[in-house]
C-alpha cells in the first residue's frame, strides 16, 4: 500500500512542476499599406516555448518591403509573448518625361512600392493617338510600380 501511496505523490509533484503555458507565442509579419501609414496582417505564425525560454523568431522577406531587425524577447511567466514584425514598403521614383503628353493623377514623384499608376495620352492637334512607344495601343495605360522607373511619354501620333 505504501507503494502505491508514495508513486501517487510523485505524479503529483511531477505535474506540479510541470511549465503550464496558457497563453500562446505569437509571431505577426505585418506588411505596411500603401498609405504609408497603416499595417495589414501578412502572417500569424504560433511558435512552441516554454517560460523562461529566450526566442528570436527569424524574420522573412518580401519583395518591395524592408524586413526589420530579429526581435529578441523571453518567455512570461503565462506563457505570454507576441512579437510584432513590421515590414516597411519601399518607395520608388516615377520619372514622366514630356508631362505636357498626358494626363495623371500621379505625376513624376516618390511612390510606395506597388502603387497603381495611370497614364492617358493626350490628343494633340494634327495627329491622332496610335501607340505608346513601349507598344501599347491604347491611349490609356496602367502599371503597377515596383522599382525606379522613368516613362518616356513620346506616344507614336498620327499626323492628321
Amino acid at each position: 500500500a505504501q507503494w502505491n501511496h508514495s508513486a501517487k505523490i510523485f505524479v503529483w509533484l511531477k505535474s506540479f512542476n510541470k511549465k503550464i503555458l496558457d497563453k500562446p507565442q505569437v509571431i505577426v509579419a505585418n506588411k505596411m499599406d500603401l498609405d504609408g501609414i497603416n499595417y495589414s496582417l501578412e502572417l500569424e505564425e504560433v511558435i512552441n516555448a516554454e517560460y523562461g525560454d529566450i526566442v528570436t523568431p527569424p524574420v522573412n522577406t518580401y519583395p518591395g518591403f524592408t524586413s526589420p531587425s530579429t526581435v529578441t524577447e523571453t518567455v512570461l511567466k503565462n506563457g505570454a509573448l507576441i512579437i510584432n514584425y513590421n515590414y516597411i514598403r519601399n518607395q520608388v521614383v516615377l520619372t514622366i518625361n514630356n508631362p505636357e503628353y498626358v494626363t495623371t493623377e500621379t505625376p513624376s514623384g516618390t511612390y510606395y512600392y506597388d502603387r497603381k499608376i495611370t497614364l492617358t495620352a493626350i490628343d494633340r492637334d494634327g495627329y491622332n493617338f496610335d501607340s505608346w512607344v513601349s507598344g501599347e495601343t491604347t491611349n490609356t495605360i496602367t502599371f503597377n510600380i515596383i522599382e525606379d522607373t522613368t516613362k518616356e511619354i513620346l506616344t507614336n501620333a498620327i499626323n492628321i
